[in-house]
């Protein structure tokens, strides 16, 4: 993931964002397009192929060691799994409740295998 996003321990940790998996690139990129139509489009989203997510995972793992708590590691860990299966991503800020249900409701339109939200930067 890139570095505009919170990190703890070295591991990506997206507070305030909702991290969403897609079965594939062109679901990806039709919620992708939904989310612009509805104004969430530039820095407010961004997205990751199978492959960038694996790397960033690995490159996390990498540095991490036994600092990370074990539930962090796991969560990571599968999200590492859908990438080698071929899921895509979107990351998207999600900085209040309401906007992160608005936004797993149109990744669901769109076919995201899960939506999950990691509470807010505040």
């Amino acid at each position: 993931m890139n570095g505009q996003h919170n990190r703890g321990f070295g591991v990506f940790e997206p507070v305030g964002h909702v991290v969403i998996s897609f079965p594939t690139a062109r679901h990806a990129g039709a919620a992708l397009q939904a989310l612009s139509a509805i104004g969430l489009g530039g820095d407010a989203v961004r997205q990751y192929s199978d492959r960038e997510m694996i790397e960033q995972i690995d490159s996390d793992f990498e540095r991490v060691g036994v600092a990370a708590s074990e539930q962090a590691h796991d969560q990571v860990k599968a999200q590492r799994d859908l990438a080698l299966m071929g899921f895509h991503w979107l990351v998207v800020h999600a900085p209040d409740g309401e906007l992160a249900v608005r936004i797993a409701e149109v990744a669901g339109l769109h076919g995201a295998a899960r939506a999950q939200c990691h509470g807010t930067a505040a």
